[in-house]
């Protein structure tokens, strides 16, 4: 193995697009992506479940019509409504039905089973270090 097996850019890539594949396929049997979860996940913990499109956006800095496709194929599925918010018609505001949170709910224990896989090879010490880490190097990447 050369040292470029060990370049941390590449290292984290190959971690990423393992949970990335690993995700997608663990929720093909409900008929959602990773994506689809991420959204419900945060739309269900902010705002008691109404949150706008924009904030969506900047959440997973993803573009407007990237956000809305997503929203829509949830929206299709019975799992958010969208709706006019009173103050700012032009603003969509988006939350959760009862049927997006129980997947909130199903996609908050999934998170937490690919946390504990990820993690299982670390000791408590190793793992508090590597958060740590993680939450340093993310810091100074995302200011």
């Amino acid at each position: 193995m050369d040292d470029h097996s060990k370049d941390c850019g590449l290292l984290i890539k190959r971690i990423s697009d393992a949970l990335y594949r690993n995700a997608n396929n663990d929720l093909k049997d409900i008929g959602l992506t990773i994506s689809q979860v991420r959204v419900l996940e945060f739309i269900g913990a902010n705002e008691g479940g109404n949150v706008t499109l924009k904030s969506i956006g900047s959440q997973f800095s993803i573009a407007q019509p990237t956000v809305t496709g997503i929203v829509k194929r949830l929206g299709t599925k019975g799992l958010v409504s969208v709706f006019k918010d009173e103050n700012q018609p032009r603003v969509k505001r988006i939350s959760l039905t009862p049927k997006g949170w129980q997947f909130h709910n199903q996609g908050n224990r999934h998170r937490g089973n690919v946390e504990e896989n990820i993690l299982s090879p670390l000791s408590e010490e190793e793992r508090r270090v590597f958060r740590d880490l993680l939450e340093k190097v993310d810091a100074h990447l995302n200011g």
